[in-house]
């Protein structure tokens, strides 16, 4: 029974990851771009947002931009 729980919980995650890539890739550049994401953070961001549920965004932005740098720890 845990391998059926576990191998639901990997599909819906699954679902749920490209469900935000689809409805985010919908979005136009500016739009993205009003948000602070671009297309090339679309997979990672759908992917966080599935594992972790609702992603604060200014919080995501903030550690995107300090692994960019070089100031993440």
């Amino acid at each position: 029974m845990a391998l059926f729980a576990k191998l639901s919980s990997l599909i819906e995650r699954r679902r749920r990851e490209s469900q935000t890539a689809y409805e985010l890739s919908l979005l136009s550049d500016r739009d993205l771009s009003d948000l602070g994401i671009s297309r090339i953070d679309i997979k990672r961001l759908a992917r966080e947002s599935a594992e972790n549920g609702v992603i604060d965004l200014y919080d995501w932005r903030d550690r995107r931009d300090a692994v960019a740098t070089g100031l993440a720890a």
